[in-house]
């Protein structure tokens, strides 16, 4: 009965384990997405005002 016990316990730590990483890894693509988009962005800025001076 101890044994089992054990198992059980052992196999509901490694599915909460696996399940804490697939939340983790789609938090990390959001924040990729987010810093790409930021990227860019400052990019696009950035020309804007180099855009802005040449034409002044």
């Amino acid at each position: 009965m101890e044994l089992y016990m054990s198992e059980v316990k052992k196999e509901r730590a490694i599915k909460d384990f696996n399940s804490y990483i697939k939340k983790e890894r789609i938090r990390l693509k959001k924040v990729n997405k987010i810093k790409r988009i930021i990227k860019i962005l400052s990019v696009v800025l950035l020309a804007l005002i180099i855009y802005l001076i040449k034409v002044m």
